[in-house]
């Protein structure tokens, strides 16, 4: 990046972000960067919209619900991931259990104290190695049988 604007070129560093409205003011500076303010204010307009809708519906109603990767991975207090299901509604488990940012989660405790709900991501990669044994567990396969699951694609489906 440095070379680049050694050079000239403008950069504009996006940030990776963790809330809401940190989201809103990325969205805000791209869109100035690229010289449509008012095309990012009416994205932002609609994302405020759907998110109060969204806010507003509290689909999850409180549920217990735990995020898994399939290596165990998890994500608790001060990720986006907590962010989101919050907006719905949802009660992040790791989070209730005192755990914050990107964390792991033990086979153990998910097959003795399971959430009422799964939201999954990365459970459809073709990929096969060691990083996945927490998911390909015999235990963990009969548990997510019967708990309810919200898959979320590692590469959502981009239609057009």
């Amino acid at each position: 990046m440095e070379l680049l604007e050694r050079f000239g070129v403008r950069v504009v560093r996006i940030p990776l972000v963790e809330r809401f409205e940190d989201i809103e003011t990325v969205t805000a500076t791209v869109a100035e960067a690229l010289g449509h303010p008012e095309r990012g204010r009416v994205l932002n307009d609609a994302v405020r919209r759907r998110l109060a809708a969204v806010r507003a519906e509290d689909a999850g109603a409180g549920r217990p619900a735990l995020y898994l990767r399939p290596g165990g991975g998890s994500a608790a207090a001060g990720t986006f991931v907590d962010a989101v299901m919050a907006a719905t509604g949802l009660t992040n488990q790791a989070t209730a259990e005192g755990r914050s940012g990107w964390t792991g989660y033990d086979l153990e405790r998910f097959v003795l104290n399971p959430p009422e709900m799964l939201v999954t991501s990365f459970f459809e990669s073709p990929d096969r190695s060691l990083r996945r044994a927490f998911g390909e567990h015999p235990a963990f396969i009969r548990r997510a049988a019967i708990t309810p699951t919200v898959v979320n694609p590692a590469r959502p489906k981009v239609k057009g």
